[in-house]
């Protein structure tokens, strides 16, 4: 009888130092990294839930620096949240190209924020966008300039 509750007791205090371990070195704040594509957004940004942040300023031609700069492949592994701002124009195979990229390291939330100016194009450009981001498992947001 007193080792079986000398192992209820061990097993009890157990659970109870995993749980106050998990609650005491939990970590709320997240990684967040910003692609700006061709239009320029700064963001008020909220610095006591991010660890931490960095942004990038990137056109068409720097999609290399994704594929061979191993400092942003391991930011981009360790981020919680990827936010790409990008202007609408006729670019979907490069958005297709940058997504493919970017989900070969960033596993969490990959957000899409487009900018566009209605005209006759938009609306097969937005389709395609958005196609594009359902593909690679993307939230897509549209936001008029």
């Amino acid at each position: 009888m007193k080792r079986k509750m000398l192992k209820i007791l061990v097993l009890v205090l157990i659970i109870v130092s995993v749980f106050l371990i998990y609650r005491i070195f939990r970590n709320d704040k997240i990684n967040y990294i910003e692609i700006n594509i061709g239009i320029q957004k700064d963001y008020k940004i909220n610095k006591d839930k991010i660890k931490y942040y960095k942004k990038y300023n990137l056109n068409k031609d720097t999609i290399g620096l994704i594929k061979y700069n191993t400092t942003i492949k391991r930011q981009l592994r360790e981020s919680n949240l990827v936010v790409i701002n990008l202007k609408v124009k006729d670019e979907e195979r490069y958005l297709e190209e940058l997504l493919k990229e970017l989900r070969k390291y960033a596993k969490e939330k990959v957000m899409i924020i487009a900018y566009y100016e209605k005209d006759l194009i938009f609306n097969y450009l937005n389709n395609k966008y958005k196609e594009i981001a359902s593909r690679y498992n993307c939230i897509y947001i549209e936001n008029k300039l």
